[in-house]
């Protein structure tokens, strides 16, 4: 868009003034941009100009190291706060897991996650806010939460003669008090069936798994312990069928669910498990995650989509819908009994 030589004094005098202190405009213009943004000749994120700008308490208590009194100052918008700290924290977390300080990069990406989950713009954060910091979370799984020999905290179980992965989940259960999954088995360590020798040693985290799903914001992440494992942008129920808050428990869980039609006809209640061309019309896409009756409504739960369109929006009848691909990534780290937390 060309800008004016009155429009261009202007904007030098706003900059100015962001310079000097004054700068609710420009703070406010740059808060409601997608991102920051991009250096035409490098092609690389510039981090945003912004003054006066303060991380909400809990996004402070999770620093992993005092910053500078330039890096932070006094506001109570934390939307201005993820603004100001993103291309800085971005820049942290990838220096960070390039030199092997995973649980450092860990942190910062909990002040990310924390700082954004918790915006409040009456919308749904921008894809564009959420796909850098998703992009770093995977990365991170990769080379330190989900590899096999990371070092987070674990519990570990020795295959015996005669074993099977559920019969190991079993275990972790009984011995260890903790909520296992065969698909976790698979996934920490590194195993791409079901075949196990004796001897071998199979681990799971001891973090607590649990979810948060953030309504204001569109968002859910999913943590294991103080880890960021997930986040990941939703739909949510509308107007007359509301996401309830509150705590809830995973009660239930499926792949490629069957819909049933509430009020159909005989015979025509059952919908096939979706397809994106044998049956598009189911709406809970490939994965279900139910979690406990609430506000005398049973069927609730988090599942995937026939409408890519619906993320972001309020258009479920209460549940929570997620993009195929993300609840697909999610699915296998979520066993009955976890924590799901509505804000």
């Amino acid at each position: 868009m060309a800008v004016g030589g009155h429009g261009m004094r202007n904007l030098l005098l706003a900059v100015v003034l962001v310079l000097a202190g004054i700068i609710a405009g420009l703070i406010l213009a740059e808060n409601q941009a997608p991102g920051p943004a991009l250096s035409a000749a490098q092609g690389v994120e510039e981090p945003p100009v912004a003054e006066a700008v303060a991380l909400p308490a809990v996004v402070q208590n999770l620093e992993p190291k005092p910053e500078p009194a330039s890096a932070i100052r006094a506001s109570s918008d934390p939307a201005l706060a993820l603004v100001a700290l993103r291309g800085k924290l971005l820049a942290e977390v990838d220096a960070d897991i390039d030199g092997g300080r995973y649980a450092l990069a860990s942190r910062n990406l909990a002040r990310m996650v924390v700082a954004v989950t918790r915006l409040d713009v009456g919308a749904a954060v921008p894809v564009s806010q959420l796909e850098p910091i998703q992009l770093r979370i995977r990365r991170l799984n990769q080379a330190w939460l989900l590899a096999p020999d990371g070092d987070w905290a674990a519990a570990s179980e020795k295959v015996r003669d005669g074993d099977a992965l559920e019969r190991i989940v079993r275990r972790f259960r009984k011995d260890h008090g903790l909520r296992v999954t065969v698909e976790m088995l698979r996934l920490f360590n590194g195993l791409r069936g079901d075949l196990i020798y004796p001897g071998q040693t199979l681990r799971v985290p001891t973090g607590e798994i649990r979810i948060e799903i953030w309504k204001a914001s569109f968002t859910m992440v999913l943590w294991i312990g103080e880890a960021v494992a997930g986040l990941y942008p939703v739909g949510l129920g509308n107007d007359l069928g509301p996401t309830p808050e509150g705590d809830f428990s995973i009660i239930n869980r499926s792949e490629y669910p069957v819909w049933f039609r509430r009020g159909a006809p005989p015979g025509q209640a059952q919908v096939p498990p979706y397809d994106p061309v044998l049956n598009p019309d189911n709406p809970l896409g490939t994965r279900w995650i139910g979690f406990a009756p609430a506000d005398g409504r049973e069927g609730l739960g988090i599942h995937g989509t026939n409408d890519d369109a619906a993320i972001g929006h309020k258009i479920s009848q209460g549940c929570i819908r997620m993009l195929n691909r993300d609840v697909e990534e999610a699915y296998p780290l979520v066993p009955r009994g976890s924590t799901c937390t509505i804000y």
